[in-house]
Order: structure tokens, then C-alpha cells, then sequence
């Protein structure tokens, strides 16, 4: 599970964001490093967890537009982190829970909320959106699809009457029938 493999749930994927990794015009982000807490208050650049972890993600035009407005405030090009703090170093994940974090799941009246909510949050609006377990997954930077089935498995909708609607679709076009008239 995300929470298992990785304690900061995407946040150090988040931290290693470069401007370089924002394609504005294809609307997509390059996820091929992480930034990790290091010793006395530093943080660490490295590499991801898994080989399925290093993906392409495609972001709407809200995510896009937010990003240009952050980008134009806080001013940076190429290999500059899109979140840092003032000396240009990514953000340390104590800092960003304690000056971010906090105050915008008080602000939002969720304070129990938690970063892996937000992870959650996103595979539940794909899923409800019908995309595929295989997309879930790609998106989630998951192994497999059978991987997001064991987690989020209880967020795909019943198919009950989505299995009967396809049949009756197909009988409603017109079906052969199934034995010839006698006599014909």
C-alpha cells in the first residue's frame, strides 16, 4: 500500500518538482525524483521508489493555471524547485505541515485530514469518472493494476445494472432468433 511504501504519501515527489518537469502546453508533469528529509533539517534529492514511479502525468487546466499564477509569484525557470522556500531549496515536510499543511486543512474545516487523504481523494475521482483500474494505477505510480484493485477496490461502482443495461442494449438492437421457424 502507498501509506506502507511511503510515509510522506507523494509529498517528496511533490518537494521534487522541477519548472523543467511542467510541460504547460501538453498539460503534463514529469514525476522522476523525490526529495527526502535529511540530516539536521536538510532535505535530499533522490531517486523514486519503484521503476513504476517514474511516470508522465496529465493535469487538467486548473492544475495548469495554478501552477503559472505560483510560477509568476514565486519566480524560476529550469531546474528551479516549483516549491521551496526562501533560499531556493525544496520544501522540508515539517515545514510544509506546519506553514501549509495545517492551516489549510483548519481553514477547510479538516483537521484530521491527512496527505494520503488527498492521494485517496484523487483515485476515487477517477474511478468514480470510470477510468480503468490499468489507468488508476498508471496515475497512482503503482505496480500493477491488481495492486490498486487490493486498495481502492471498494471505490468501483456496483455493475449490477450497468452488466444488465449492456445486454439489454444489444437484445433492444435486434437479436437473431435462436432457432429457425420450422417449416420455412
Amino acid at each position: 500500500m502507498w501509506s506502507e511504501r511511503r510515509p510522506d504519501c507523494g509529498r517528496g515527489e511533490l518537494f521534487g518538482l522541477q519548472v523543467a518537469d511542467v510541460d504547460f502546453l501538453r498539460r503534463s508533469l514529469t514525476v522522476d525524483r523525490q526529495v527526502q528529509p535529511g540530516p539536521g533539517g536538510t532535505v535530499v534529492p533522490g531517486p523514486l521508489t519503484n521503476e513504476w514511479s517514474y511516470r508522465t502525468l496529465p493535469v487538467g487546466q486548473v492544475v495548469v493555471d495554478v501552477l503559472a499564477a505560483h510560477l509568476a509569484e514565486f519566480r524560476a525557470t529550469g531546474t528551479a524547485y516549483v516549491f521551496r522556500d526562501e533560499a531556493g531549496e525544496p520544501l522540508h515536510r515539517n515545514q510544509f505541515n506546519k506553514d501549509v499543511w495545517l492551516p489549510a486543512r483548519t481553514a477547510a474545516g479538516l483537521p484530521e485530514a491527512t496527505c494520503h487523504d488527498l492521494r485517496h481523494f484523487y483515485a476515487s475521482v477517477l474511478i468514480g469518472a470510470g477510468h480503468s483500474p490499468k489507468v488508476v494505477a498508471d496515475r497512482l505510480g503503482h505496480s500493477d493494476p491488481a495492486m490498486t484493485l487490493r486498495v481502492y477496490s471498494h471505490l468501483w461502482p456496483e455493475d449490477d445494472d450497468r452488466t444488465r443495461q449492456a445486454i439489454d442494449d444489444v437484445f433492444r438492437r435486434g437479436v437473431p432468433t435462436a432457432r429457425p421457424s420450422i417449416g420455412a
